[in-house]
Order: C-alpha cells, then sequence, then structure tokens
C-alpha cells in the first residue's frame, strides 16, 4: 500500500482481492462444468500433475 497507505486501504485491498479470487474460482469452475463431456480422465490429470509438482519441489530444493 506503500508509504502512506492506511489501514482501510489494506481492507479495501484484501476485499478486491477476495471477490476476484471468488469470481475467477467461480469461472473455473463453471468453465470446467460446461466442457466435462470432453474433460480427460482426472485420474491422469492428477497423477501427471503430482509428478509436475514433484519434480518442481525437487528442482527446487537441490537447487
Amino acid at each position: 500500500m506503500g508509504a502512506r497507505g492506511h489501514p482501510r486501504d489494506a481492507l479495501a485491498l484484501g476485499a478486491v482481492v477476495a471477490v476476484m479470487h471468488s469470481v475467477s474460482v467461480g469461472a473455473l469452475a463453471l468453465g470446467w462444468w460446461a466442457l466435462a463431456g470432453a474433460a480427460p480422465d482426472l485420474t491422469r490429470v492428477t497423477a501427471v500433475l503430482q509428478v509436475v509438482a514433484a519434480a518442481g519441489w525437487s528442482a527446487w530444493v537441490c537447487c
């Protein structure tokens, strides 16, 4: 918020971020639901994401 920010400015920023996060998650959920017929197998997606996350974590820890 900068050196001249006030507590109400921080509260306003927090509220805007919370609302936008909720809206974006809702939009992603609606999009996923709309495309559910064309969605890939969730088990496979989960497995791939776990491998990617493990590789990223390993790279972060090792380097």
